[in-house]
């Protein structure tokens, strides 16, 4: 069965490392991948096998985790990174699944980015210094518009800065960015160099735009 990377997985992780070591933090945040298969339960409400199948991967990818966390660690420190269990899910496949008075059963193989409990902590400090926002970019006239390659130019132009993705919705080019830096700073920058040819709105929480972390 095809197995699904993530674009939150070990690639975003090894940028991290990239921007740890700048920021002064030590090497080796990275260990091995683990395969981790586990089986989980969800109801189908209201006939909705699409919903149950992506609440079970989410409680997939959580029961994963939690196996692969060491077991020293605080009860408060782990329900806080299983609260974002997909960061270290570098890949996963549907091993099976099956229906019985209306519960989906299905079985997961995880690729867990295992880490030590230190490597961990030190990539949350790097997290927490990032801010994730999404920047629209609306064309004022469509043959003045910017190829994507232009507009990824000019935000890979900031320092400490990570274009996580670029997509175009409803006409407009639609960036999302992780960066050490201001968002209202990275912002005004980009609003100055587009003057005249687009139209710049700053969404400080991409979850407005896409109703889940991650739903890229």
């Amino acid at each position: 069965m095809e197995k699904t990377r993530l674009c939150s997985g070990r690639r975003f992780s090894v940028w991290l490392l990239a921007f740890g070591l700048s920021m002064g933090f030590s090497a080796g945040l990275l260990a091995e991948e683990d395969e981790v298969v586990v089986q989980v339960e969800v109801r189908i409400e209201r006939g909705d096998r699409a919903g149950a199948l992506n609440r079970a991967r989410e409680k997939a990818f959580e029961k994963a985790l939690d196996q692969s966390l060491p077991a020293s660690m605080s009860a408060e420190e782990r329900a806080r990174r299983l609260r974002r269990a997909s960061r270290y899910i570098e890949s996963f496949r549907l091993v099976s699944q099956s229906e019985e008075a209306g519960v989906l059963r299905a079985e997961f193989a995880c690729q867990v980015i295992v880490q030590t409990e230190e490597s961990v902590a030190q990539l949350d400090r790097i997290q927490d210094r990032l801010a994730n926002f999404v920047i629209e970019f609306s064309w004022v006239e469509p043959s003045r518009s910017a190829s994507i390659e232009e507009v990824r130019a000019a935000l890979e132009g900031f320092r400490s800065t990570k274009v996580v993705m670029i997509r175009m919705r409803d006409g407009a080019w639609w960036a999302e960015l992780s960066s050490a830096l201001e968002p209202s700073r990275v912002f005004r920058s980009l609003a100055a160099k587009f003057r005249g040819r687009a139209q710049l709105r700053l969404v400080e929480d991409p979850r407005e735009l896409w109703g889940v972390e991650g739903s890229f």
